[in-house]
């Protein structure tokens, strides 16, 4: 028969708010960028009401619950670690964020170029402030600079402007890195990004 596991870890906390039974069972640690309430509260996709909490409240539930059942709550930062103990002062909480590996993502020689280079990097385009950055950027683009977009969405076709489909681990991700002049995440809504982090 399979092995019971000796701890479970679920990176996104939402996958535990079912997940009750099996939390009483096996340690359980829940890695939190931010809890459901302040992730609506940033607004992103919908505009905050009155009703807005109330409407959320079973959610609000079953992540209290979560939270009170893990064995660790993983806090990415001192931040999130105070909502988590807000929403529920028995869980067990600690500031821990993942890092980046600075073994990868370090500094290299510069390639020569005949503009400054800027980057973006987001899963989600629109919603990390993609159209803003290439609408803020306007007519400086191919002029003045260059932008690297690393995102699978759609985006507008500009020039000046190269988009990459590319995976996290992809070496020419890091070469991005390594090669621009600014980062840029204007971002509608966020806790702890991992580009922001690769990118200083």
């Amino acid at each position: 028969g399979r092995r019971k596991p000796d701890v479970v870890h679920m990176q996104g906390h939402t996958l535990s708010f079912l997940a009750g039974r099996e939390m009483r069972r096996i340690p359980t640690l829940l890695a939190v960028d931010a809890t459901v309430w302040e992730w609506h509260a940033m607004a992103i996709w919908r505009r905050t009401r009155r009703h807005s909490r109330a409407l959320l409240e079973p959610s609000i539930g079953l992540e209290r619950r979560a939270f009170s059942l893990a064995a660790r709550v993983l806090a990415m930062t001192e931040w999130t670690a105070e909502l988590v103990r807000s929403e529920a002062p028995d869980a067990w909480v600690a500031v821990h964020h993942p890092g980046v590996d600075l073994s990868r993502f370090r500094p290299a020689t510069r390639e020569a170029r005949a503009r400054p280079r800027a980057l973006f990097v987001g899963g989600r385009f629109e919603a990390k402030g993609g159209l803003e950055l290439l609408e803020s950027l306007g007519p400086a683009l191919g002029r003045d600079l260059d932008l690297d977009v690393v995102t699978p969405e759609p985006v507008p076709r500009r020039e000046g402007v190269r988009v990459h489909r590319l995976e996290p681990e992809s070496p020419a991700l890091v070469r991005l890195f390594q090669q621009a002049d600014v980062f840029c995440l204007p971002t509608r809504g966020d806790a702890a990004p991992f580009a922001v982090l690769t990118g200083t």
